[in-house]
């Protein structure tokens, strides 16, 4: 969504980085239009898949918003004198596809209208963990985030922190 507003906004934002200070406010705006315009809202969906896939312009826009949100978190982590190693959701990618593999060979997906989803037992909603564009949502890069944090880093214990939005 942030993607789309920013190729409409600022089109050659490559050659000249557009003058976002406040990102809630770039948001907003976005999330307004999202809620409003069809064909925008398909675009936003389009940039996921292709932001997931590596299309190096989609790639530059997002480090560009990225780049705007770690200026501001930072002077948060600094006011509570945190320290934290910075893996944004793009470091996930890599271990989707492997993911996905091996939960299909543990016959735990299952195809539903065209999405790989996995059923969990008294859940009314399935964990979708493929869309049926190909590309993937929230869940997904919190399911490989998760198996990240507990195979590879040998985590006992993990807090998500989630906002409101």
């Amino acid at each position: 969504m942030l993607i789309a507003e920013l190729n409409d906004e600022f089109p050659d934002f490559l050659e000249n980085p557009p003058p976002i200070a406040d990102l809630v406010v770039f948001y907003k705006r976005a999330k307004k239009r999202f809620d409003l315009e069809e064909d925008f809202k398909k675009t936003a969906h389009e940039n996921v898949v292709k932001l997931q896939q590596g299309d190096a312009r989609t790639f530059q826009a997002w480090q560009l918003l990225c780049s705007i949100s770690e200026k501001e978190f930072q002077r948060i982590y600094d006011r509570l004198q945190i320290r934290i190693t910075n893996r944004g959701e793009s470091f996930y990618n890599p271990l989707i596809k492997p993911m996905l593999e091996d939960l299909t060979t543990r016959g735990l997906l299952t195809e539903s209208d065209g999405a790989k989803c996995i059923f969990v037992p008294k859940r009314k909603v399935p964990l979708m963990v493929q869309k049926t564009d190909g590309g993937y949502g929230y869940d997904t890069t919190d399911l490989a985030a998760i198996r990240y944090r507990a195979n590879d880093q040998e985590a006992t214990w993990v807090v998500y922190v989630t906002d409101e939005g």
